[in-house]
């Protein structure tokens, strides 16, 4: 049976083990193994958050980007920089992902802020106004 770890426990550890270059393929199975013996699987998308959370105090940021089509380099680097001057960060990993239903435009979501720039997003806010 497994020890009962708090969240923040869990999360310190692996935040730490990234940071000093343990294989991620390696803590992922080891995450995922503790999870199912502790009978913990539900809290998998929270525990993931406090890592991301725990990584940030350390100095990496990991950004979620959502847009309508593929970012170039060009554009990922901006994004990055943007990222590193907003929260002092000192290595910015980006997530990417597509959504066709933005539009145009993108969301960025990194260390508790978002930044919503998206077509969709500005639709709804003109919708919204108008019923006013």
């Amino acid at each position: 049976m497994a020890v009962r770890l708090s969240r923040r426990k869990i999360a310190s550890y692996y935040a730490k083990s990234l940071i000093d270059g343990v294989d991620a393929k390696q803590l992922a199975k080891q995450l995922a193994g503790y999870l199912i013996e502790s009978k913990r699987i539900k809290e998998q998308q929270l525990i993931i958050s406090d890592i991301e959370y725990q990584l940030s105090l350390r100095g990496v940021v990991v950004a979620n980007v959502t847009s309508a089509h593929e970012l170039d380099e060009l554009t990922k680097t901006a994004i990055e920089k943007l990222v590193r001057q907003n929260i002092n960060a000192d290595d910015v990993q980006l997530r990417a992902e597509i959504d066709a239903s933005l539009l145009g435009g993108l969301r960025l979501e990194f260390a508790g802020s978002e930044i919503d720039t998206t077509i969709a997003r500005r639709l709804t806010a003109l919708k919204t106004n108008y019923k006013k």
